[in-house]
């Protein structure tokens, strides 16, 4: 079986699995909530979204696209030599290196008791994965990507935070979708079934059903408890004061949105009984957009959609190499604030450091060449 998308319909489907396919599980999971019919409303908006995305005019293919030559041993090399600030970190901050003690200390990472590790965390994760994910783009999955992504992906969940390696979910999926075929699909449930048994080990929940723990994750945004609808209420002016850089005027810290926004969430203690900080809780921009402009989000929402179709489409045109990281990584921001959670927005104020930092690490891993142009 062998099934060719083209680019528009890779990326509308890639968006359908956060945008269409949670909400749908969330509603027929908790169908007996008085409240669901909110969820079956997000549902109906995102799927007009995704429609009017698909059918809007715009470039349907990948035309002159400028790969890029880079050495597969440097790289590898450069990945390894990521790890040692990572397990120099890991083996100061764990009490023993049992699983145990290894899950305890992830569980840690993702409640914020590390923070300020990012000198020992970002060259295996932001750095590492912004240079394989332009890398994707561009020339498309191969083996000399393997040792790489595999630091990655044990970096990411050494510290319990999946989001790390976002951007090579989405770009394998969007490469994988260019020609889907049977064992591209096994290999995709397999991965499932890998990432589904390491959640049963940090989260110490051996008794729990298999088919309980996959739909936790599918429906981890937990839409029931998050979507309401306060249209154009007061809260949606006062949204603003904390926006990325509009914050520091109101003296907001970067968890102040979250907290805020929690705080105007009724019953949450009941309906997510188990998150103690606001940190914990998934935020999806869609989410976000339903909530105050009800249907009206299906503007913003088509918006962002077409503005991360434009950036996948010109990353792989553009020569230079530096443009490249920077639509790359604006990307990556801007999917995971739209899909997964939007208090990634604020790392636009930071991160740029690590994008520049990436592209002058790969400028000694790149092989030049006549048609690849360094700035």
């Amino acid at each position: 079986m062998h099934i060719n998308l083209k680019p528009v319909q890779s990326f509308a489907f890639l968006s359908s699995l956060f945008l269409i396919a949670i909400p749908l599980v969330t509603f027929f999971r908790y169908y007996n909530n008085p409240e669901i019919f909110k969820v079956a409303i997000l549902l109906f908006v995102n799927l007009i979204s995704v429609l009017i995305f698909l059918n809007s005019p715009r470039e349907k293919t990948y035309n002159d696209i400028k790969h890029i030559e880079f050495s597969a041993f440097r790289l590898t090399i450069f990945s390894l030599l990521c790890l040692l600030p990572l397990f120099f970190f890991v083996g100061r901050s764990v009490q023993g290196y049992s699983l145990l003690e290894i899950a305890i200390f992830t569980q840690e990472y993702r409640q914020g008791v590390y923070s300020g590790s990012g000198i020992y965390t970002a060259w295996a994760t932001q750095i590492l994965s912004l240079i394989i994910f332009v890398i994707l783009i561009n020339n498309g999955p191969s083996k000399s990507l393997l040792v790489p992504v595999l630091v990655v992906v044990f970096a990411s969940l050494i510290l319990g935070l999946r989001v790390l390696f976002w951007g090579l979910v989405v770009g394998y999926m969007l490469a994988i979708l260019k020609n889907l075929n049977g064992k591209k699909i096994i290999l995709g449930v397999c991965s499932i079934f890998l990432f589904i048994s390491y959640k049963y080990l940090i989260n110490n929940q051996e008794d729990i059903a298999l088919r309980d723990l996959f739909l936790d994750q599918l429906t981890r945004p937990d839409l029931h408890a998050i979507v309401k609808y306060e249209f154009f209420s007061e809260n949606l002016i006062k949204i603003v004061e904390y926006f990325p850089y509009v914050r520091y005027l109101f003296g907001h810290d970067v968890a102040s949105f979250k907290d805020f926004y929690i705080a105007t969430i009724p019953n949450l203690n009941t309906l997510m009984p188990y998150v103690s900080l606001a940190s914990g809780v998934a935020l999806p921009g869609y989410v976000i957009f339903y909530n105050y402009l009800f249907v009206l989000a299906i503007i913003p929402i088509v918006f962002i959609l077409s503005i991360l179709f434009d950036l996948i489409i010109a990353i792989p045109k553009k020569h230079q190499i530096l443009i490249k990281f920077l639509y790359s990584y604006l990307f990556i921001v801007l999917s995971i604030m739209l899909l997964e959670d939007v208090n990634v927005i604020y790392k636009l104020e930071q991160d740029i450091i690590f994008v520049l930092l990436s592209y002058i690490l790969f400028i000694p891993i790149r092989k030049k060449s006549l048609e690849a142009r360094v700035l």
